[in-house]
């Protein structure tokens, strides 16, 4: 364990050029997995919102436009932020059949899985 490390194990923010040591990059890449997982669990909190807000309005957890919207978003963002833009596309398409197979179960219903949501 470095001297970067704190009681959580996850550490201080390093800069990458900082890192002098595997042991120093891994522990940037858990404090960063941990900070992803985070986020994931707010983003799932509102997903887990939608399920009531579409089942008061009658929708379908699938929603073409919408799940089309997200994935030109993400590509976009992705590639504004010097990444891989189809390889976000694609896993956002995943986290997004994901989620709509999640609110499908919770409103009793099934979606189309015709390809529009990245299976």
């Amino acid at each position: 364990m470095t001297g970067h490390q704190n009681d959580a194990g996850k550490g201080p923010a390093l800069p990458p050029a900082d890192c002098m040591s595997k042991e120093d990059i891994r522990a940037q890449i858990d404090r960063l997995d941990a900070a992803l997982l985070a986020l994931f669990r707010e983003r799932f909190d509102y997903v887990d919102r939608m399920v009531a807000i579409k089942q008061a309005e009658g929708l379908p957890g699938f929603i073409p436009d919408r799940v089309e919207a997200v994935a030109g978003n993400v590509r976009n963002e992705a590639v504004k932020q010097g990444l891989d833009g189809p390889l976000f596309e694609g896993l956002w398409r995943d986290l997004m059949a994901w989620n709509i197979a999640y609110e499908d179960g919770r409103l009793g219903t099934q979606s189309s899985d015709d390809g529009e949501t990245g299976q």
